[in-house]
């Protein structure tokens, strides 16, 4: 469950709920399900089940026996799943990485933090003035045009995704070798990628894997490839396939409908259609928004209501 103080609602709320409604219409096996919206003791929370095992580093570096090639290749191809339906519907994420990928009780990652990663960074620059986030983002996870200061687009969630990847084999930040922030833009805006890891030089599948990531990592958005190709790419490789499985369900939309039911009416409501426009064009809103939509657990306009009557409370999208 992820809080937001009053002082932040006072900044964000915008975002955060045409945010937020984006988010509880997405639904994948690769994406972290959204539950619900909380008001409580004068916090906004976003509540999503609870992963045990945390993000996908922490997975790697905590587990309790070596994680094998063909697990983190498969961890990729999750991650390259999801992203293929975010941007399927119109999404960009905008701040892919490992810290953003949580691992299922059945070892499937899952992407988490879309759409809503960009409005904590922001927080982050505003109080903290931190030198780790460009454009919303992750330093070492952005594309030389994000740098340059251009808009969040599916090529640069692409790049994102194979500095990911290279989290995902090495265990390590891309550009670990280098501690100050500035150097790293240096090296992006110079043309440098990571180094291609020794265990590349023993796998034949991590070498195929290696070229879609120099790819990735072309300097011209136009160069570099779909997440679709990406993930057509490694289906047809035989190697790659081998690692392939069978998806689990750690969850599934029947659950989920009941506990927002659980959760939500029991709260006051909030109206989002001042804050969400008539239309736009920019990337990260899909075309598939239903006409309306029920959220009932964030407050605008303070209207507490019986549970019957918040059951009905319909949100028009205008």
């Amino acid at each position: 469950m992820r809080v937001f103080t009053d002082s932040d609602i006072a900044a964000t709320l915008r975002e955060f709920g045409r945010e937020a409604l984006i988010w509880r219409q997405l639904w994948h096996p690769n994406l972290l399900p959204f539950f619900g919206i909380y008001y409580l003791d004068k916090r906004l929370c976003l509540v999503s089940p609870w992963m045990e095992a945390g993000n996908i580093l922490a997975y790697l570096q905590t587990s309790q026996r070596p994680v094998i090639e063909t697990e983190r290749l498969s961890l990729m191809f999750d991650v390259a799943q999801g992203l293929r339906y975010l941007h399927g519907n119109n999404v960009v994420h905008g701040d892919l990485k490992a810290a953003n990928i949580l691992v299922t009780p059945s070892g499937r990652a899952c992407i988490a933090d879309f759409g809503l990663a960009s409005i904590v960074d922001t927080i982050t620059v505003r109080f903290k003035q931190s030198t780790t986030t460009v454009n919303g983002g992750t330093v070492r996870y952005q594309s030389p045009e994000l740098i340059h200061g251009e808009r969040r687009n599916f090529a640069s969630d692409v790049y994102a995704y194979a500095c990911t990847c290279y989290e995902i084999l090495v265990e390590k930040v891309p550009f670990y070798e280098v501690i100050n922030e500035a150097a790293v833009i240096f090296k992006v805006l110079s043309g440098i990628r990571p180094s291609c890891p020794p265990q590349c030089a023993q796998s034949l599948a991590l070498r195929e894997l290696w070229q879609i990531f120099k790819q990735c990592w072309e300097e011209s958005t136009a160069n570099r490839p779909l997440v679709g190709e990406i993930v057509q790419r490694l289906q047809g490789d035989p190697i790659f396939a081998q690692t392939t499985r069978v998806q689990m369900a750690d969850w599934d939309e029947t659950f989920t409908s009941k506990f927002r039911h659980h959760i939500q009416p029991k709260h006051a409501s909030m109206t989002l259609e001042h804050f969400i426009p008539s239309s736009s064009d920019e990337p990260g809103i899909p075309n598939r928004l239903k006409p309306t939509e029920e959220i009932s657990g964030i407050i605008v306009k303070r209207k507490y209501e019986t549970e019957d009557r918040a059951q009905e409370k319909r949100i028009k999208v205008v």
